[in-house]
Order: structure tokens, then sequence, then C-alpha cells
């Protein structure tokens, strides 16, 4: 019988790097081991509720009692044009700037001394670290750490043979196209104002400027086998496929126990195809309330019925006759149970939806969205519409095409399948286990 761990989880204060690392963990809390995180005071108590401890540590400048996590990320996206209609080049060159800013810097210094905190606490056997950066508390304790990449894993890697993450790319695009990519990359992974910081904070900086020193004992990421790259198959990397695997074979829930009975009863005037599409754009995406408003105005144009996840400026726009939604929703119980998912790409939904044999249409906003998009289309297993830059006859066709491609759908369903008979999750455990007991 391996022996209780105790695991320390730092990770992002964003939902995505979050709920990745939550998934990821399931397994290992349902064994008996403990799991800790280390939470900023925004977050305290979400993921208790998920049975998960939480250290919670104050920031210097706490957001509001009432603001979600995912609106303050957001605002800073809209002032670096994370939002909005650029290009993802013009997109990555603002990225280079959020790491280097004075935002995120303060976050790395409160995280680390929070992290401090925690390692004396806990005594943790193991850390799973899910940021862009690593702590310099956890390089200097000694203890065993394990790289968590929830992004696209194109995103995780900066210098091999593949398109540049982040920039939507293909493997056979015109590599002339790469190179400006490949530059800013190097600055989000090595970076002298990172280092600067270390000094700073007392501690001696990486070598070569870079923020990941090479010495995790093992990295895990998800990316369904259909969408994977043979190059980072190649890595020895722990591929989980999806964080959050929704059992799409087993007990789900039903539209009845999540949609307003006056909702489902609504025949749209007789005019209603009797299909459910879930529409997120994430929890930062959504902020954009010019955006969801014009694509529910877009969409109010179908026969279809819609379950949008509102976000956190829920209360700034009003839904069509055709559409419910809230602030937010349970995601990982609706798309095993609706027909389409509209989505911004971003790893975890499209893990997730995969992992069900959910059609996608992807409407990528920044990072790695923009390459989780182009894997879909170049892989034949989803639609892709840019998100400011549509027609109204365009986001409908896809909708459309999502909906009546019986070849996407049957593939989907073979890969879904595979997926759920897995035991990646208990296999990684495993793993850990295995390492620790050396």
């Amino acid at each position: 019988m391996p022996k209780k761990l105790t695991i320390l989880v730092s990770a992002c204060n964003e939902a995505g790097h979050l709920n990745a690392v939550t998934g990821e963990t399931l397994e290992l809390k349902r064994r008996g081991h403990r799991v800790v995180f280390i939470l900023p005071e925004t977050w305290r108590g979400k993921l208790a509720r998920h049975g998960f401890e939480e250290h919670v540590y104050q920031t210097e400048k706490p957001a509001s009692a009432n603001e979600h996590p995912g609106e303050h990320n957001a605002k800073i996206l809209f002032e670096y044009k994370m939002l909005g209609n650029y290009t993802p080049l013009e997109k990555m060159q603002e990225l280079v700037k959020i790491f280097d800013s004075e935002h995120h810097l303060s976050e790395i210094r409160e995280n680390d001394k929070a992290v401090k905190v925690a390692l004396k606490k806990y005594q943790p056997d193991v850390i799973i670290v899910d940021a862009h950066s690593l702590s310099p508390a956890i390089y200097t304790s000694g203890i065993p750490w394990i790289k968590s990449c929830s992004m696209n894993p194109l995103f995780e890697v900066w210098d091999s043979d593949l398109p540049p993450g982040g920039s939507g790319l293909s493997q056979n695009s015109d590599r002339s196209k790469w190179t400006e990519f490949v530059s800013l990359r190097k600055k989000i992974f090595a970076s002298p104002v990172f280092s600067n910081l270390l000094k700073e904070m007392g501690y001696e900086p990486y070598a070569n400027d870079i923020k990941f020193p090479p010495t995790e004992i093992l990295t895990v990421y998800a990316c369904p086998e259909e969408l994977n790259y043979p190059q980072i198959r190649q890595n020895g990397w722990h591929n989980l496929e999806a964080f959050n695997k929704v059992d799409a074979s087993g007990t789900v829930a039903r539209l009845e126990d999540i949609l307003p009975k006056e909702f489902m009863e609504n025949n749209l005037n007789g005019t209603f195809s009797g299909k459910y599409i879930y529409f997120s754009l994430g929890s930062m995406a959504s902020v954009d309330v010019n955006l969801m408003r014009r694509m529910t105005g877009v969409l109010s144009k179908t026969p279809h019925k819609y379950i949008v996840s509102k976000g956190p400026r829920h209360d700034q726009f009003e839904l069509p006759a055709n559409m419910w939604g809230d602030q937010y929703l349970p995601q990982t119980k609706i798309i095993p149970i609706v027909d389409l998912v509209i989505t911004h790409g971003g790893n975890n939904t499209v893990t997730e939806t995969f992992a069900t044999g959910t059609p996608m249409v992807a409407m990528p906003m920044f990072a790695d969205q923009f390459d989780n998009a182009q894997r879909l289309v170049e892989t034949g297993l989803g639609v892709r519409v840019m998100p400011y830059d549509f027609e109204d006859s365009e986001l409908i066709a896809a909708v459309e095409k999502a909906l009546g491609d019986e070849e996407i759908k049957r593939r989907l369903q073979v890969a879904a399948k595979r997926i759920q008979s897995e035991k990646r999750h208990e296999q990684l455990a495993d793993k850990i286990e295995q390492l620790l007991a050396k």
C-alpha cells in the first residue's frame, strides 16, 4: 500500500489553470492523498467545495469582494489588447509585455511568499506547478516538483521543429511566418526582467534567464491523441488527454435538470430544430459584452436553442428568446448532453468536449486558443470562425456544418469511446506514487 502523500499545488490564479489541476489531482485525492492548493483570497472556498484543502493568502491589492477572478484577469487582457480584433502576432507581442509587467511581477512576489509559508506548514512530498514561471521558493526547496501544462502542449515548447505556440500556424505553413513568433516566444520563456526580479527577491537567477529550470520529475499535459503532435508524443510526458474527463458513457445529467421548464417547452413558434447548443467564451473572453451581444444576436437567427455561459458581466446584456443562460454554468454536465459546443478554444473546453464526442465550433481569442482551433481544422475534426472578423452568414454556416457533418460526428464518437475506456488519470496517480516511493 503506497504511503499517503501530501501534494502542494501552485497554479496561476486563473480559472483554466486551476480547473485543469483539480481534474489532474482528483484521483490522487480519491486515493486518500492530501491535496492542498495555494490560492489568493479571491479564490477562497471555490476549491474547498470540491473537497480540496486551501492555503489562502492575502494580496497587496485585493480585488473587490464581489469581483470574480476571471473578470479581474480579463481587465488586464483588455488593457493589453488580448481581447479585440488583433492578429495572433499582435497579441503575442502584447503577451510578452504582460509577462514583464509590474502587475505580473507583483503576483510572482506575492505567490513566492505564500509558497514559502505553505512549504513550511505542510512539508509536502511533491509540488505540482501550473504557472508561467517556477517559484524560486520551490526551486530552492529541494522538494520534487511536477510541471502541469494546462495549455495546448504546443504552447509549452519553444525550441523545437513545431509551429510556434500561440501563432495558430500549421506544420506545413510558410516557415518565414514563424520567425517573429519564435523570437517573441523566447522572450516569454527567458527574460532578463524575470532574472532581475529573482535577484531583488534574494535568489540566484536561473541559467540563461529561463523561467522554468528543467528540474521537474514529470511533465503532465492534456491533448487528445487525435489532435496531438508526433514530436510531443516523443517527449515522454504523461498525456491525460483531458484534465476533466467527462464520463459520457455513465450516468449524465438531463437537460430538464438544468434548464427552466418554460425554456424547454418553448418551441420557438414552431421553428425549433430540436438541437441544443452550448455557447461559452470562457470566464475571461466573455467580458467582451459587445462581442457577446453580436454573437447572440447572430445565433438568434437560427432555429436552435442555446445554453449560454454569460460570464462575469452577465447582467449587462440580455439573451434572445432562443437562449437561456447564467453567469456560470456546470460546463462538464452540459457538454455531454448537447448537440454542439461553440467555444473560445480554451484547452479545458476543447479537451472536455472532445472526450464526449461532441462537435465543436472554435472561435479563438488569444494564446493557445489559436493552436487548438488550427489543430481541429487541420485534422478535420472541427470548424473555426474568427470571433472578431466574421460575417453573420459565416457563423451560421459553421453551426450548420458542425451539426450536420456525419463523418466528423462518427470520428469524434470513435475518439470519445477510446478516451473514456482508458485510465490515464489512474495511470498518472500510479506513476506519481511510484516516483515518490523511490
